[in-house]
């Protein structure tokens, strides 16, 4: 392969980071000046936007990678596919736009910040430019890294040069719009040399992708539902200073979430190409190290931010948005579900044309996470929406993990690929995933333990102790985890230690 699977991995870890850190970062200055009703009214209208960029998506974005990365040694038929899913793309902007046009004169809710959701209506369009799925399916992270990375700095600037004080809403979401999907525009402006294929564009056949994308479409339907439900119903049920701080609670959730599954959007294509060739040997390798990280990422990072949620929510947010202690720590439960899904959903059952099952698991969660909103929100507010996520992730989860399972047993036969199918599941290594949860527990609990006093039972912080506290504490956890994943001699951590040594370069036997 020309291009390093660990490159690519770095690149895709740093264009989620630039994706997330920016509201986090931005979130403490801007919940201070807008304050936590203006902030709901934002989350409100980004959430509801959600549904109508899911419309105008139809499931391209995991589509498309599949697809572009089986073609992508058919440079014309590449080409034919990214033109058609483009030109699909942006006919369902279009759309959607018009819709939430209309709704914005129908719907009396819209219709009180129609400007607002005019504006985050944008996103539509830039989105669609953007064809980041392209890029994905041929393996090209570094340029939309680095533009993503490089708009979202610009507009970080602007924000605190120009948003003082709680009028100037509407510039904010502007701003935060143009940071999210305004690198679009580059990207767009990269990808017209992989659309050309010099036919016609009315001998493009569109029509042939819409059985799968409609699949694709239903999937991220449900995902998009119990995804963004929360804020709907928080938004309708609650209003907004509830929905305020329901927002406040996820964003290290949302951050934590977006780096532990980029792992599997940078190998879908690698193992869809694995697939093609009959190379399960490479399939097993891939997705035992994605459990891997997944395990040893996600568990450490939920114990460490459940204790240390109030300092946090102070950092982040400030003392006004305190209340959202518990549901921050609720929602924290998810990460690994989400996790361990992400995993099975995109990495084995997607490749191996089984994506009707993920569209099942995904809509048992959405069931579950509306009937469980319906039950808890109107009592418990945030607290409550939190907790019907967490039941909605850990169904999904179980579905998935008894389809894989009847995929395993339905294959005994062949054993080669049954052994696989088992690996995969991570039957053989529950030893390896105790000796992590115990690490962690162990790691988190002496460093609250040195820090008690300051971050935890203090009721009057300054801004920077907090900081510094807070970012001592987490050091001192990552540098007592790694030391005790370095004692047990972890695998995927012995592997990257290796791979430093060599200075990046890759192994002897040319795994990539």
């Amino acid at each position: 392969m020309k291009n390093s699977l660990k490159w690519n991995l770095i690149m895709n870890l740093l264009l989620a980071a630039s994706m997330l850190l920016f509201p986090i970062l931005l979130f403490p200055y801007a919940a201070r000046v807008l304050q936590p009703e203006n902030i709901g009214r934002v989350s409100f209208a980004e959430s509801v936007i959600a549904y109508f960029l899911l419309l105008s998506q139809l499931g391209i974005p995991t589509y498309g990678v599949r697809e572009i990365s089986r073609a992508r040694e058919d440079r014309q038929e590449s080409a034919r596919i990214a033109g058609e899913l483009f030109g699909l793309n942006l006919l369902m902007a279009a759309i959607s736009f018009m819709l939430l046009l209309a709704g914005t004169c129908f719907i009396p809710r819209f219709r009180e910040d129609r400007a607002l959701f005019l504006i985050t209506g944008a996103g539509l369009f830039l989105n669609a430019l953007g064809m980041e799925w392209l890029y994905r399916g041929r393996e090209l992270y570094v340029p939309i890294a680095v533009r993503s990375f490089s708009v979202k700095a610009v507009c970080f600037v602007l924000v605190f040069l120009s948003v003082r004080d709680t009028t100037a809403v509407l510039r904010f979401a502007c701003l935060y719009m143009t940071a999210i999907y305004g690198a679009g525009i580059l990207n767009f402006i990269g990808a017209r040399k992989y659309l050309g294929t010099g036919e016609p564009i009315h001998k493009l056949n569109i029509s042939r992708h819409f059985p799968a994308v409609f699949v694709f479409f239903a999937m991220a339907c449900a995902t998009t539902v119990y995804t963004h439900l929360d804020a709907v119903m928080l938004g309708f049920i609650s209003g907004n200073m509830e929905l305020g701080f329901y927002n406040a609670a996820i964003k290290i959730k949302v951050l934590l979430v977006s780096l532990v599954t980029s792992i599997g959007t940078v190998l879908l294509p690698r193992i869809t190409m694995s697939l093609k060739k009959g190379d399960l040997a490479v399939c097993h390798r891939l997705v035992d190290t994605t459990r891997r990280f997944v395990w040893d990422f996600s568990v450490p990072m939920t114990v460490f931010f459940i204790l240390f949620a109030r300092p946090t929510l102070q950092l982040l947010s400030g003392e006004r948005f305190l209340p959202a202690v518990p549901a921050m720590r609720w929602i924290l439960l998810t990460l690994l579900p989400i996790g361990m899904s992400n995993l099975i959903g995109i990495e084995i059952l997607v490749p191996l044309g089984r994506e009707k099952a993920v569209l099942i698991a995904e809509l048992i969660g959405a069931g579950v996470d509306l009937s469980m909103n319906l039950i808890l929100i109107p009592q418990y507010g945030a607290a409550g929406a939190a907790v019907g996520t967490v039941a909605a992730e850990l169904a999904v989860l179980l579905f998935q993990l008894w389809t894989l399972h009847r995929i395993a047993l339905n294959s005994w036969q062949n054993s080669n690929r049954s052994d696989a199918l088992a690996r995969m599941l991570g039957l053989w290594e529950w030893d390896n995933i105790g000796r992590v949860v115990i690490t962690a527990i162990l790691s988190v609990l002496l460093t609250g333990r040195l820090f008690e006093n300051l971050l935890l039972k203090s009721e009057e912080i300054s801004i920077v102790s907090l900081t510094v506290g807070l970012f001592g504490a987490f050091l001192l956890f990552t540098a007592l985890y790694l030391l005790g994943l370095l004692l047990l001699r972890e695998k995927l951590l012995m592997q990257c230690l290796e791979w430093m040594k060599t200075g990046g370069k890759e192994g002897a036997n040319g795994k990539k």
